[in-house]
């Protein structure tokens, strides 16, 4: 990046902000985001303090000063790094949390910090690593911009544990919690029956070439099958959702969702088949046990974890169809039966003990190792 380049985007960033002199001293628990923090923040325990540091939208002047000063000084970490370290050390907690596990710059302040103050992250998504040069520029935010450290890991599965060490990250300690953001839906969880054929789990944006082949097929699979369809929206945009699904609206049985809590999770549970491309739902729903048909037309380094079901991701139409019919016709229970090792694999699914009370779990245990 140009001197040019990095003044311009240091202006822009000053300008969506605004200033705030310090921070509070003596805190438990510091938050490095706001982002997922309101999940996280019910479950850290009564009577804990905490700080969310609200960098997205607040710049903390003195601290700026002081890691300009360290930065120049003391250290060679780079300004960006020591001004988290600077707040930190102001508030002075025993614990930092970070909801945002795909962010280099936390990797390196839990590699310069966890020595000293326990830190956790929590994984908020898929992501992937062994990006190929294929991947197009709109769907390269998926992947991890290097091997990651994490000192304390609690992560969706397996899976993601054994993904990331394949391609070279650290991870200390790791946790297999499951989706803080589903917590609540995995603790009310019941079986339902099947009202509709095919739920199609909608993207942020349904007009990239992954999306839009996914709805060729469809609409031609529409013309010689009589099933009904619903189509989960991701986002609350029904109008541009209205013209990226036309060639399916045609059709009688076919209609949106809008989105509301849990929406997606819902109707995927009460179809017989959930299609999507790229959607951690697809995980998520696949271990409670429903059926799945991961799509991915773009490039192979992005089928990771679906790749371990064992057929084409990216097929021809007449594979799809037969797969679809074969989906659509097998028996629920030997579908698990087939299914249930990748199943507990890439996703974690607990009634009984659900992420949070994990998680609620793991961060009680740090404050009583840092009692002792």
């Amino acid at each position: 990046m140009s001197t040019l380049q990095s003044v311009k985007k240091a202006f822009k960033y000053i300008a969506e902000r605004s200033f705030c002199w310090d921070v509070p001293r003596g805190r438990d628990v510091v938050f490095l985001d706001e982002v997922g923090s309101d999940r996280l923040i019910p479950f850290i325990g009564r009577g804990v303090s905490f700080f969310v540091i609200r960098h997205e939208k607040c710049i903390y002047v003195k601290h700026v000063f002081k890691s300009i000063l360290r930065s120049n000084l003391l250290s060679n970490k780079g300004i960006y790094l020591n001004y988290f370290i600077c707040i930190i050390e102001k508030v002075s907690p025993r614990l930092l949390i970070t909801n945002v596990d795909n962010d280099p710059n936390h990797w390196k302040l839990d590699l310069n910090i966890s020595k000293d103050i326990k830190f956790i992250t929590v994984q908020n998504g898929t992501h992937l690593l062994g990006k190929s040069s294929d991947v197009p520029r709109e769907y390269r935010e998926r992947f991890l911009e290097a091997p990651p450290y994490y000192s304390n890991l609690l992560c969706f599965s397996q899976f993601d544990y054994d993904h990331y060490q394949k391609f070279g990250a650290i991870v200390e300690n790791c946790h297999m919690i499951g989706s803080m953001s589903i917590s609540e839906y995995i603790s009310n969880y019941k079986r339902m029956d099947k009202e509709f054929d095919i739920c199609i789990v909608a993207n942020s944006r349904n007009n990239r070439s992954g999306c839009v082949k996914i709805i060729e097929y469809l609409a031609k699979y529409l013309d010689t099958h009589d099933v009904s369809v619903r189509i989960a929206l991701k986002k609350d945009l029904v109008d541009e959702a209205l013209s990226d699904f036309n060639q399916l609206l045609c059709f009688d049985n076919v209609s949106i969702v809008e989105r509301s809590k849990y929406s997606s999770h819902y109707l995927s549970d009460i179809s017989k088949v959930t299609i999507g491309h790229g959607s951690t739902l697809l995980r998520q729903t696949f271990a409670r046990g429903n059926k799945i048909y991961p799509l991915d037309f773009v490039d192979p380094t992005m089928h990771p974890p679906f790749d371990l079901l064992g057929y084409s991701l990216s097929p021809a139409y007449d594979d799809f169809e037969s797969h679809l019919d074969y989906l659509l016709d097998i028996d629920p229970g030997l579908y698990i039966e087939k299914n249930k090792s990748i199943m507990s694999y890439i996703d974690t699914f607990d009634t009984v003990s659900p992420p949070h009370v994990k998680f609620k779990k793991i961060v009680s245990d740090v404050f009583s190792h840092s009692d002792q």
